[in-house]
């Protein structure tokens, strides 16, 4: 019975927040082939805050009980002054966006994971934390820059740019970022 009690309690407060205004983050590592996105109106805590994510999926999964989701809704804590997150709750719906009767519901409180160790959780304490700030702006301007700047033709034209233009990459200012990979890509030609 109490099981029954914590997972219709926990479907009670996931989809009642489904008007969520999700933040789209394309390019995102967490995207899996899918579409990203995060509520814009995040819970602010004295320490951090807990954020939902919203995975959009191309296709849909069979999940561990052998039900279709097209899309799952889950719930961060992140601790920004010990720089870690973990999962509170995860919701799997049939349809996309979140739409649809849950199929599955999961109260599953993880374990603090240490933001170094997840990139996901990397990327998203910039945002959620405010030390480096990754909005929309840099995923919308450059889709898969996370990859981008990885690759080994980056990392050598970036060696071989000025110290001024090296800066921008190390900058706290998304615009800078969107800066340094412009020049690249012009100096790659791919784009005009």
């Amino acid at each position: 019975m109490k099981f029954f009690v914590v997972i219709a309690s926990l479907l009670i407060f996931v989809t009642g927040h489904s008007s969520a205004d999700w933040i789209s983050l394309s390019g995102h590592p967490a995207a899996k082939g899918g579409k990203f996105y995060v509520d814009n109106d995040p819970e602010k805590l004295s320490y951090g805050a807990k954020l939902s994510h919203l995975l959009d999926l191309p296709v849909a999964q069979l999940n561990s009980y052998g039900k279709p989701y097209l899309s799952e809704r889950m719930l961060v804590e992140y601790d920004c002054v010990k720089r870690r997150a973990r999962s509170l709750s995860l919701v799997q719906y049939p349809g996309s966006m979140g739409s649809g009767d849950p199929v599955a519901a999961f109260e599953s409180t993880s374990v603090w994971v240490p933001f170094s160790l997840d990139p996901v959780a990397r990327t998203m304490e910039e945002t959620v934390c405010g030390q480096k700030v990754v909005t929309t702006s840099l995923f919308t301007a450059h889709p898969g820059w996370l990859d981008l700047i990885q690759t080994k033709e980056f990392l050598n034209w970036k060696k071989s740019q000025s110290s001024d233009v090296q800066a921008l990459g190390g900058s706290i200012n998304e615009s800078d970022s969107i800066k340094m990979i412009n020049f690249f890509k012009r100096d790659q030609q791919l784009i005009k």
